[in-house]
């Protein structure tokens, strides 16, 4: 019976280790390109530095804070708008932890229209965007991460 019931315990603890949402990297040995080291709600940890705010990571690696109504969770273009430069080729945009942030009508406008202009453009969970950051060259990068919901 008690042989069951520790099964039980390790086969529910597996389950709940795997569904979790937190990123942990470890950068390769010799990697000179930026990398997000972790994840967790409320949590993130670039290059080794911790963040506990919402970030935008411009081309070049620039780390600067992300401003948005965290209340309705709701991204205008006038979150993006300012930061889009022409030197960016890929747009990575981190809705949170349970992918709460949303597009306003005008905002999902303004993505179309840069992704008219050939630029591609993610919007996904913040977990499987910095999985995705840590994946893409770093050129022409620019991510917005949302760290909370």
């Amino acid at each position: 019976r008690y042989i069951l019931q520790i099964t039980f315990c390790f086969c529910l603890l597996f389950i709940i280790t795997s569904c979790s949402k937190d990123v942990d990297y470890k950068t390769p040995a010799g990697s000179t390109e930026m990398a997000i080291n972790h994840y967790s709600y409320d949590k993130l940890v670039i290059d080794g530095e911790n963040y506990d705010i919402d970030v935008a990571i411009l081309p070049g690696g620039k780390i600067q804070s992300w401003k948005f109504d965290r209340g309705t969770h709701m991204l205008g273009p006038e979150h993006f708008r300012d930061l889009i430069s022409d030197n960016v080729e890929t747009i990575i945009i981190g809705r949170g932890y349970h992918s709460q942030a949303n597009l306003t009508t005008e905002a999902d406008e303004y993505i179309n229209q840069i992704k008219a202009k050939g630029i591609p453009v993610h919007f996904l969970s913040t977990s499987d965007a910095s999985k995705l950051f840590n994946r893409s060259s770093k050129k022409g990068l620019l991510a917005f991460l949302h760290i909370r919901y």
